[in-house]
């Protein structure tokens, strides 16, 4: 996300479809989840991983410009064609629930 928003802000604005909720989870949070998954060997299936909270992408959207200490304004645009219908439906986020330790503000906060 921190990706996408940076690349955004450069064009003057960031984008957050007001449907999309995603799951941010941390780098940290991912390395430390494939470690434990390789130490135990292999279970036969994928896992799925997600940060500790869901939020929507204008909230998102927001702490990153609050973190930034940036007035750029969010615009609330749906995104179209298929793959905005699955984000809508939930593709951004884990239904096995919340694995990661650390939040997007946190993660925001040390950046």
């Amino acid at each position: 996300m921190n990706q996408a928003f940076t690349a955004m802000a450069r064009l003057g604005a960031l984008v957050a479809d007001p449907g999309v909720r995603a799951q941010p989870v941390d780098v940290r949070d991912v390395a430390a989840r494939l470690v434990t998954l390789v130490e135990r060997g292999p279970g036969g299936r994928v896992e799925e991983i997600g940060g500790p909270q869901v939020l929507s992408m204008a909230e998102a959207a927001t702490q990153w410009l609050c973190a930034r200490d940036s007035r750029r304004p969010v615009l609330r645009v749906r995104v179209p064609g298929g793959p905005g219908r699955a984000f809508r439906a939930g593709h951004l986020t884990t239904s096995e629930g919340a694995t990661g330790m650390i939040r997007w503000a946190d993660y925001l906060a040390g950046q």
